[in-house]
Formats: structure tokens, sequence, C-alpha cells
């Protein structure tokens, strides 16, 4: 850099790293030297600085130059991005290999439209790990979630060169118990078997694609598993995004020796995924918002189509958005999936109750024995809603009385009874029930 040519010494900058150390001490030579030059030339016009002024100037530029490094080097991240940022030390063969991967990883992450959620961070080349404990100390210090690591190794293969990347993984995640902790971590290991990826020169084009592209793979699992941990809905949401990508990914995936447990994680992503739709529908329902609840429902049916819980929660939500019809049909998917358990079988003595056929729905009604499973309260509260959009079916005033009686609120029960009798005024439409609601109170006195 022993040049008095501005634009030489702008020249040679653009091939050093200016986060690095070296970096700085190399960029704050050239201010001091450009900005020397400047007020030499500036004499030579006659622009002439005092000395007082030029230490200012020569101070002051210094001191900017040493604030910009530090907080590029030290960036401040915004908590509602998720960082996956990189690490790799690599040698010299290796490192065009280097740059290449990270900007494929980024092509995928656009090309699967997460880049609003997830941002990839480039970390000085200096800043390199040798163990898990350093990384994952870290990540915490500057709010990165994902951290890809590790080092390089170069070689020969039948005299062709050989760079053989040396992966590890480190990653944030919400404070768990011992056990669950290690349930949770277990999770990941099943997803990040292979460690080690190679890239032979003459084949470089097509192992630079898969090495990004494995890379790629664990970190939305890694990711979205993390994100479930936390116990807010909006994390949630984002590892049902990542997740959903990463299922479209493994769609087509087909099993090879860079993924040797492709099948395990496809399950155990569904799996991820099926749970978490079962929590939002229960949130969005509890919220009162059904079109959140009914398309999360959908959700899990459509990863799922044996789904009991899911058919449960949509035959429930199709009635009270008025689709009668599609009510009546996940209540038979849900029986057919788990035929004689209660909740379908509360279904349909409900169907029966809506279509006056009180005989056989009292049946059905007395053929469950167990509502362990079962939120009877749930139950009582949505048919005594019913009646009230339907004040001629006094059968839906009888049943909620009955099951209190046999499950929840006996004395409340009891007052449902006597005002169904009253109202029913020996109507023979509702004969069976009259019998019934007048041979439980009898035993009662």
């Amino acid at each position: 850099m022993a040049t008095q040519n501005p634009f030489e010494i702008l020249r040679e900058l653009r091939g050093i790293e200016w986060p690095t150390k070296t970096g700085w001490v190399i960029y704050s030579f050239a201010i001091f030297l450009l900005s020397w030059l400047i007020i030499m030339l500036l004499k030579q016009i006659g622009i002439a600085l005092g000395p007082l002024l030029v230490g200012w100037i020569l101070g002051g530029l210094q001191v900017a130059h040493f604030i910009a490094w530090v907080m590029k080097r030290n960036f401040f991240y915004d908590p509602d991005v998720l960082t996956i940022a990189f690490a790799v030390a690599t040698e010299e063969a290796s490192r065009s290999y280097y740059k290449e991967i990270k900007k494929k990883f980024r092509e995928q992450i656009t090309a699967h439209k997460l880049q609003d959620d997830i941002k990839v961070k480039e970390l000085p080349t200096d800043v390199n790990f040798t163990d898990a404990k350093s990384a994952e100390a870290f990540i915490l210090k500057r709010g990165i979630r994902l951290l890809v690591w590790g080092n390089t190794t170069e070689g020969n293969v039948v005299n062709i060169p050989f760079s053989q990347f040396n992966i590890q993984i480190s990653y944030q995640y919400r404070a768990l118990s011992k056990v669950r902790q290690e349930e949770f971590k277990k999770d990941i290991r099943t997803a990040i078997q292979r460690r080690m990826w190679g890239v032979r020169q003459s084949e470089s084009f097509l192992h630079l694609a898969v090495v990004s592209g494995n890379i790629l793979e664990i970190s939305l699992y890694t990711l979205g598993a993390c994100l479930a941990t936390i116990p807010r809905v909006d994390y949630l949401l984002r590892s049902i995004d990542i997740f959903e990508n990463l299922q479209n990914l493994l769609k087509e995936r087909k099993q090879d020796l860079n993924f040797p447990n492709l099948q395990a994680v496809k399950q155990k992503t569904r799996s991820l995924l099926r749970d978490a739709y079962t929590f939002l529908v229960s949130y969005y329902m509890d919220s009162k918002d059904l079109d959140g609840a009914t398309r999360y429902a959908g959700k899990a049916i459509e990863i799922d189509e044996n789904n009991f819980i899911a058919h449960q929660n949509m035959a429930r939500l199709q009635w009270v958005k008025g689709n009668k019809d599609q009510a009546s049909f996940h209540t038979k998917r849900a029986w057919h999936i788990r035929p004689g358990h209660p909740l379908p079988r509360f279904n349909k003595a409900f169907f029966l109750i809506i279509n006056r056929n009180y005989e056989q729905a009292l049946k059905q009604y007395k053929k469950i024995r167990y509502v362990g499973d079962t939120s009877i309260v749930d139950v009582i509260e949505f048919l005594e809603s019913e009646f009230d959009k339907a004040k001629d079916n006094l059968g839906l005033l009888f049943i909620p009385g009955w099951l209190n009686i046999q499950y929840a609120d006996q004395v409340r029960g009891v007052a449902q009874l006597e005002k169904f009798l009253k109202l029913a005024n020996n109507d023979s439409i509702y004969s069976v029930l009259i019998a019934e609601a007048s041979k439980i109170l009898s035993s009662r006195n």
C-alpha cells in the first residue's frame, strides 16, 4: 500500500475483509493515509489547515471508523428476525466453495419465500469456533438462532483435489427440564446425523448443491423445532411456516447417503406439524376465530387423513359455521377411525336429536360409559347454546339436563329436566324423553 495515489489505495482495499481484526488495522492505516494525502493536496492548492484541526480530523475519522467497525462486527440484532449465521474456518483451497455454499443457501431461502422470517448473517472470517460451548455462548450473546460452524480438510482422492466440510450446528431453544431437554436434543440429532460433506473438484457444481441443500434441510428442521419450544403463538406460526416448507422440500427427496434417516425426519416433521395444528385449532376456537380454527383443522387432516381429533374438531366447526353436511361427513370419518369412541358418539346422538329421533338419540347417549377423554362441560354448554337457537326442539333442553345429572352439575340438571317436563306438556313426540325424565326425577325424591 506504499503509494501516493488514492485510487490505488482504494483498489487494494477491495480485496481485504473489513470486519476482521486484520481488516480493521489495514483500513485504519488506509484511512489515515488517505486523509493525510487529501490534507497535503489541499495544502498544495493553497488551503492550509491548522495543526489542531488536522489532529481533530485524523482522530475523529479513526474514532468514527472504530465505532462503525465494532457495530459491523458485533451487529445489533432484531429479536423478531430469525438469524442463521455461518462460521466455518476454511483453508485457501475451499474458500470459494464455502462462498458458493452460502450463496446457494441464501438462494434457497428466497426460493421458498422464507426471507421475511429468516436472515442469513455474514460473520467475519476470523470468527471461528473449536467447541460447542463457545459457539453456544456466542449465539446467546449475539441473538443468533442457529449457527453453522466447523472447518474444512483438504486432500486428494484419486489425484483429484478434494475438500471435506466438517459441519456442526448450534441453536437456541427454550429452557427445558433435564429430561425434556435430552428428548429434544435427541430429536435434533435424528436430523443431524451426517456431519461431513465432501466436494471433489471435478464434480464441484453438483457437490456444492448437495452440501447447501443438506445444510438447509437440517437447519430448517432444527430452527422449526427450536421455535416450537417457545410458548408464544407468533413463534409457533413461524415454526409451522418453516416445517411446511421443509415438508415440501422432503416430499420428493430420495433416500441417499447424504440423508440416511430421511424417513424418520419426514415422520417427525409431520408429527410436529400435527401437534402444532391441533394446538392452534384449540387456540383459535377459544379466541372465537372460527376461520382460523377451520384452516388449521383442515391442514391437520391434509397431512393425516386418519387424524381423529382433527375430524372431531372439524365436525363441530362446520356445524357452528352452518355447514351441516360437512359436519355430518367429519363425524362419520371420526367414527370410522375410532368406532365406538364417546366423542363421535356424542356427535351422532346430537344429529339424532336435531332430526327429532329422540328414542335412538337417547340409546346412543346411554351407550356412552366413559367420558374421561371428553370435556363434558363443553358438550353440555354446546347443547345449551344450540337450544337457545332452536327453542322448539325440547330435546336440546332434555339432553343437557340428563348429562348434567349423569356427569356434571346435578342441581342444574334437575332444574333443566323439570323445565323440560313443564314445556313438553305431555307432547307425544317427546314421550320417550318424558318417561326418562320422570323416572330420573322420581328416583331423586
